[in-house]
């Protein structure tokens, strides 16, 4: 700046140290980070003539001298778009068939629902009144078109994404931040977020900016309206891709009636002390690993799979154990990670007979009735679960094994030293509808003597041939169909195939399913897998067997304190109920608005673990308790938000808002008692019933 220009630099200089004392005080991680940040790529620049300002980036400008200019006529253009009582058209709200467990929480939800008015096939979108629900501000740049639309419209939630975190040393000079921060911190229910990108690439600021997001659900993803700041194309593809991955968002909720039946199975597990598997890699081990899913492309590769047999160890997941077994291919491991009943059915049908030689390795919350069928048991943990901290079993604990068996054992094998993998019938999709799986997998046949083969090809009829599909890449050029299950499961190994080689580049990976395309696994041609096998084999012929490596990691568990516990878990859930209710009962619900006040303290409830009075830290048991609740909660904030927010006024919304409430509080007065009569009153044997009950079978709490 010039020397006569002395004035406005003390000006903007005052106004950063005003900003970085209320950040100081409101938001302490950006004031670390900006207290002493230096500014070498961008600089700001004043206009000589008018009381306008630019930003130079690279030594290029970005707004020509007129920044406030700019940023007032983005808000102008931002509201001109989003005219009071516009559709939002994102999701339709959830529909009572979307419940169908006869377990206590989707019950609850489901007769909510019922009772709620249906916007049936009709639905066009949301009447957004005149407030904003959640608005994301896709780039900040110096921050005068977030300080001209809060000046000019009532937004209730907002979340600032900055890739750049020069950009925003520079808004630290040109904007009041206490000021636009206050609209929301002063205000009950009002809520104002930041994610700024720190030394980041591409992938990570999506990444960034995906998390902030999912922890705003339900505002995100149905309420969710974008402000991009100067059309900026990096930023409007990262929100692209974000929508294009919303379907693992959707699979990640979760809910209170799968949380208890984990629970209690593990429950199970740790008081008939178990062996678990450690992760703790002593070496590197580059015998071939082949993972075999069921995916149909299986039917064509098994004949590989059964001539390199003795060569490779063979690892089946889920449903490809049935599918090698009717092929009279027995592999060394198997890998389990769905705790339903219906996999003892399963595994049952097979036999112990032709388990024998089987090494099972399970997660922890396996139904406790598996592990006897199988010679050799050894568990794990996930890391992504509070389970390891809750019950002391960090070192047995396993990253990204959700939400698959095939991912599980991939990341396991993995994360203890191995480093060729090859993967069969991870086709993650399929090219037909009536083709979904392996034909000598359970999907692939209809047994009529096996009571559980009847009920999923039943529920394969409902999911696979009458659900609802989506296309992704084929590995042959095309497109195939896949569902949002299998869709999240291959971002999954995707997302673990990425942080494996930040680890270890040594790691590699074909695919050898004719499926999806998976992102860093090359698709093998079955000519060149024997080929492959040799090569790996030549490297790695002194090293140990897989099998010893795998062994040399187990240890028994057992956990004296395992009742106290549990008795904790069900105390903190018991509280979290209290204070989720509290908040429900101290808002008057008069309108939208006042429902979509509701949201951020609910949120916050649904997804903080506070220090309890007394405590240096958060106990254990509080995370259990957290996540046990989170999923159904987050459903019924959802079906609460859509199906007020889609009546067309207020006096509409008032009974649908009302109702709700109702349904919702009477959930939470239910789950203490509930999560006694399953989990630790070993009295009332609903815990052992459990163990023998489907998802889809009847609790004894739930009315017919």
């Amino acid at each position: 700046m010039r020397p006569d220009q002395q004035e406005t630099a003390e000006t903007f200089l005052r106004r950063k140290a005003k900003n970085l004392e209320f950040f100081k005080r409101r938001f302490p991680a950006i004031y670390k980070h900006y207290g002493n940040l230096l500014m070498k790529r961008v600089e700001l620049v004043v206009s000589p003539v008018e009381s306008d300002v630019d930003l130079h980036v690279d030594g290029k400008s970005l707004y020509q001298g007129k920044a406030k200019a700019v940023g007032v006529r983005e808000a102008e253009m931002f509201l001109a778009d989003n005219e009071p009582y516009k559709y939002l058209k994102t999701f339709r709200p959830p529909r009572a068939s979307g419940y169908t467990y006869p377990r206590l929480g989707s019950n609850m939800i489901r007769r909510c629902l019922e009772a709620l008015p249906d916007q049936g096939d009709e639905f066009v979108g949301y009447p957004m009144g005149n407030f904003f629900p959640f608005v994301v501000f896709l780039g900040c740049g110096l921050g005068y078109q977030i300080e001209a639309l809060v000046d000019r419209a009532d937004v209730i939630n907002a979340l600032v994404f900055e890739p750049d975190e020069e950009k925003f040393a520079a808004s630290l000079f040109t904007v009041d931040w206490e000021s636009i921060c206050e609209k929301f911190l002063s205000r009950k229910g009002y809520d104002i977020r930041f994610a700024i990108g720190v030394d980041a690439t591409n992938r990570s600021l999506k990444e960034l900016l995906e998390r902030n997001l999912n922890k705003r659900v339900p505002l995100h993803p149905t309420m969710t309206i974008y402000f991009n700041h100067q059309a900026c194309g990096i930023n409007r593809s990262f929100a692209e891709e974000i929508r294009k991955d919303l379907p693992t968002l959707f699979a990640s909720w979760g809910n209170y009636d799968d949380e208890m039946k984990r629970l209690n199975h593990t429950a199970f597990n740790l008081r008939a002390g178990s062996k678990f598997l450690r992760n703790s890699a002593t070496g590197t081990f580059h015998k071939p690993v082949v993972i075999v899913g069921s995916g149909p492309s299986i039917d064509e590769r098994l004949p590989l799979i059964r001539q390199s047999r003795d060569r490779v160890t063979l690892v089946s997941a889920g449903t490809g154990l049935k599918a090698l077994i009717n092929n009279g291919v027995k592999p060394d491991f198997h890998v389990e990670l769905d705790p339903d009943y219906l996999i003892y059915q399963l595994l049952s049908d097979i036999g112990k007979e032709k388990l024998k030689g089987i090494t099972l390795i399970a997660v922890n919350e396996i139904n406790a009735l598996v592990p006897e069928l199988f010679d050799e048991v050894f568990l794990y943990a996930k890391k992504d679960n509070p389970a390891p901290i809750g019950f002391r079993l960090e070192r047995f604990a396993f990253e990204h094994c959700n939400p698959t068996c095939t991912n599980a054992a991939f990341a396991i094998f993995q994360q203890l030293g191995f480093r060729n993998f090859f993967l069969f019938g991870t086709d993650y999709g399929f090219k037909d509808r009536t083709k979904h799986h392996a034909s000598g997998s359970v999907y692939g046949s209809r047994d009529e003597d096996s009571e559980v083969s009847v009920l999923l090809n039943d529920l394969a009829q409902k999911y696979f041939l009458e659900g609802k599909l989506i296309e992704v890449d084929s590995v042959d050029g095309g497109k195939i169909l896949t569902r949002s299950d299998y869709f999240t499961a291959m971002r999954s190994v995707e997302n673990m195939l990425r942080w494996a080689r930040e680890r270890d580049h040594d790691v590699r990976v074909w695919n050898c399913a004719d499926g999806a395309v998976i992102s860093g696994a090359p698709w093998l041609a079955p000519e060149s897998f024997e080929q492959k096998i040799d090569l790996i084999l030549n490297d790695a012929a002194q090293e140990p067997f897989p099998g010893d490596v795998i062994r040399e990691q187990v240890e028994m568990h057992s956990d004296p304190e395992l009742e106290e516990r549990l008795a904790k878990v069900g105390s903190f859930i018991s509280a979290r109920a209290d204070q989720v209710g509290e908040i429900l009962c101290s808002a008057s619900l008069r309108g939208k608005k006042d429902v979509v006040r509701l949201m951020s303290p609910l949120i916050n409830a649904s997804q903080i673990v506070e220090t309890p009075k007394g405590f240096d830290a958060p106990q254990p048991e509080q995370f259990i308790a957290q996540h046990v609740l989170r999923g159904t909660l987050m459903h019924f904030m959802t079906v609460g938000l859509c199906h007020v927010m889609a009546t067309a006024n207020d006096n509409e919304a008032v009974p649908v808002a009302a109702l709700w409430k109702d349904s919702f509080m009477a959930f939470l007065e239910a789950v203490p008692k509930h999560y006694a009569n399953v989990i630790t009153d070993r009295q009332s044997g609903e815990g052992e019933r459990w163990l023998r009950m489907t998802i889809h079978d009847r609790e004894s709490a739930v009315e017919a």
